[in-house]
């Protein structure tokens, strides 16, 4: 009993810490990033464009000049997406 009673503040310690930590952390982690995401901040990286934008422009280049070539394809591949 004398040792139950020692152990049980240290463990609801640990527990709510614990329940703390998990709390905090899953709340700042991002949601992850999809192939087609990647793949436009790789283009952006590459390009100098700020990957935030919404200029139709760079989203037109972006369609014309990345989508399906060869440096999409590595850029993704170094992400661990390969498709056949």
């Amino acid at each position: 009993m004398k040792h139950t009673a020692a152990i049980l503040p240290a463990l609801i310690l640990i527990i709510g810490t614990a329940a703390v930590y998990t709390r905090q952390t899953t709340r700042t982690l991002p949601a992850a990033l999809t192939p087609e995401e990647i793949s436009w901040v790789a283009f952006c990286n590459a390009s100098g464009y700020d990957p935030h934008t919404t200029d139709p422009e760079i989203i037109n280049e972006f369609l014309d000049t990345w989508r399906g070539s060869s440096l999409e394809e590595t850029a993704l591949s170094k992400h661990g997406i390969n498709y056949d």
